[in-house]
């Protein structure tokens, strides 16, 4: 009859099984979870967009203007899911109010209950990975961003980013919406 090896115990049915006396047990490895995303430039400010609020990049999507909604609806674009509300983050970054131009990109973002929103941006810059290591905006010396509207930083490459998620821009603009 085939017989355990002498260093290991029997195992009894439905028990787990009891480590060889002697051999020291791997330590847990620590966590290598890493945040992936996109950062985007918009009005000399950078953001970083995590890829799970991230439902679509659009170039050349044309924004129809929409004259009798809130100050802060850039227009409503032809999405293939259906009409999306954009808004033009340099409005809310820090530039000047202006019309969406050539150069941008429309990021449509994951609102809350999955509700897409549209958000113009200036530029792309890349992807990223960043660790788990959110920090609060004014911890980092982002203060100047509406609070609001990046609840969190990240760090990458020594520099800390701003989140931008499309849970938090939405909350942002029904509070702009609610105040006009």
């Amino acid at each position: 009859m085939n017989q355990p090896p002498e260093h290991s115990p029997p195992q009894a049915e439905g028990r787990p099984a009891i480590p060889p006396q002697g051999v020291p047990e791997a330590a847990p490895e620590a966590p290598t979870e890493t945040w992936r995303g996109i950062v985007v430039s918009s009005a000399g400010q950078r953001f970083f967009v995590p890829t799970e609020a991230l439902l679509a990049i659009e170039k050349d999507l044309e924004i129809y203007p929409f004259p009798l909604g809130p100050s802060w609806l850039a227009g409503v674009a032809r999405w293939r899911l259906g009409p999306v509300s954009v808004a033009r983050l340099a409005d809310f970054a820090g530039g000047s109010e202006s019309t969406p131009s050539t150069g941008e990109r429309l990021l449509v973002l994951s609102g809350s209950g999955g509700e897409p929103l549209g958000v113009l941006v200036g530029g792309i810059e890349g992807s990223r990975s960043v660790p788990p290591t959110p920090r609060s905006p004014s911890e980092v010396g982002l203060d100047s961003l509406p609070e609001a509207l990046v609840a969190e930083a990240v760090t990458s490459n020594e520099e800390w980013l701003p989140v931008l998620s499309g849970t938090n821009l939405e909350k942002f603009l029904n509070a702009q919406a609610e105040a006009s």
